[in-house]
C-alpha cells in the first residue's frame, strides 16, 4: 500500500474489499488506505465481520474523516449472522463533526438499518441537513426497516436529489421536500402493507398522497413489492394508477410471488392502455412482469 501511495499520489478512485478482518485492526491496517489525500470516489465493501458495535463505528468514522473531498461514497456492509446489523444512525452520530461538501452520490447496502433500538433520529436528520447537494441516494438494505421517524421537515435536505432508491419512509420525505420538483428516478424497495398503513413516519396516508402529482419531473418509477406485500387493496398501487403524469416514461412493477395480473387494484381495461403511448398518462412504456427474481441489491 505504501508503494501505491508513493507511485500513485493523484489517485482519486478507490475500491476496497475487506473480508474476515477484525474491525479493531482497521486503525492499524485499513486506515492506511486513507493516507491518499485526493480520494473522491470510494467504494468500501466489508464482509463477515462481527456485530457492528460502538468501537466499530468510531473506527469507521475515522476512515471517512480521512476523505474530506469525497464526491461518491458507496458502502456495502455484511455481518456474520442474520441477527446482527449495522446502524446508519450510529455512523452518522460519529461523523456529526464532519461535512463532505463535495458529496453528490451516496449508496448504502447490505446488513444496514437506519436505526436500531434506542437510536435517535437526530444524527440522520443532521447528516442530510449538512449534505443538501446529494444528487443520487441509494439505501438498499437486506434488513427490515420498521422506522417511525419523519425526515420531511429537515431543512434543505434532498433539495438537489435527482435519483433515489430505497424504502418508502424516505421516499415520502423526499416527495414532501424541495427535491419533489427535480426527482427523475424513483425506485421503492420492499413495499409492503405496513408502508401504506402509516407506519413509515409520514402524516399523510399513501392512499391520499398523490405521489405522481408531487413529482412532476419523474421519468422512471420502479415499485418492488415485498413477497407478501402486493394484494388486491394496496393503496400505493391504486393511487399511482389513478394519477396522471406528463413526464413519466418508464414504469416497472416487481412482485415477489404474486402475479400482478391477478391483482384487482389494476383495472384490466386501464392496464391495456399502458402500451399505447397515451399522452400524459404513464406514457411511453410500462413493464409489468408477473413475477420477478428475489430482491437483491
Amino acid at each position: 500500500m505504501e508503494i501505491l501511495q508513493t507511485n500513485c499520489s493523484k489517485l482519486e478512485s478507490l475500491y476496497v474489499k475487506i473480508v474476515n478482518e477484525d474491525p479493531y485492526d482497521w486503525e492499524y491496517g485499513t486506515l492506511r488506505i486513507f493516507r491518499f489525500s485526493g480520494i473522491r470516489r470510494l467504494a468500501l465493501e466489508v464482509f463477515e465481520v462481527a456485530e457492528f458495535d460502538e468501537k466499530c463505528t468510531e473506527m469507521f468514522a475515522s476512515l471517512l474523516r480521512a476523505c474530506p473531498n469525497l464526491e461518491t461514497l458507496e458502502l456495502g456492509l455484511s455481518v456474520d449472522t442474520i441477527h446482527h446489523c449495522w446502524s446508519f444512525s450510529k455512523i452518522c452520530a460519529q461523523i456529526e463533526d464532519t461535512t463532505f461538501d463535495s458529496l453528490r452520490s451516496l449508496r448504502l447496502y447490505g446488513a444496514l438499518v437506519s436505526t436500531l433500538a434506542g437510536d435517535q433520529d437526530g444524527p440522520i436528520r443532521s447528516f442530510f441537513a449538512r449534505h443538501p447537494h446529494i444528487q443520487k441516494l441509494s439505501l438498499l438494505t437486506n434488513q427490515p426497516n420498521d422506522l417511525t421517524h419523519n425526515l420531511s421537515d429537515v431543512s434543505g435536505a434532498f433539495k438537489s436529489l435527482l435519483y433515489f432508491e430505497g424504502p418508502a419512509f424516505i421516499c415520502k420525505a423526499i416527495a414532501q421536500s424541495q427535491a419533489a420538483t427535480r426527482l427523475e428516478y424513483l425506485r421503492l424497495t420492499n413495499v409492503s402493507d405496513e408502508d401504506e398503513e402509516g407506519y413509515d413516519g409520514g402524516d399523510v396516508a399513501w392512499s391520499d398522497f398523490h405521489l405522481l402529482q408531487r413529482l412532476p419531473a419523474l421519468r422512471r418509477l420502479v415499485l418492488e413489492f415485498a413477497e407478501d406485500g402486493l394484494d388486491d387493496d394496496n393503496q400505493i398501487l391504486r393511487s399511482i394508477f389513478n394519477e396522471k403524469s406528463a413526464s413519466l416514461e418508464d414504469f416497472e412493477i416487481k412482485s415477489g410471488y404474486t402475479p400482478v395480473n391477478s391483482v384487482r387494484a389494476i383495472d384490466i381495461s386501464y392496464r391495456s392502455t399502458l402500451t399505447q403511448n397515451t399522452p400524459g398518462r404513464l406514457n411511453q412504456r410500462a413493464t409489468i412482469p408477473t413475477k420477478s427474481p428475489s430482491f437483491g441489491n
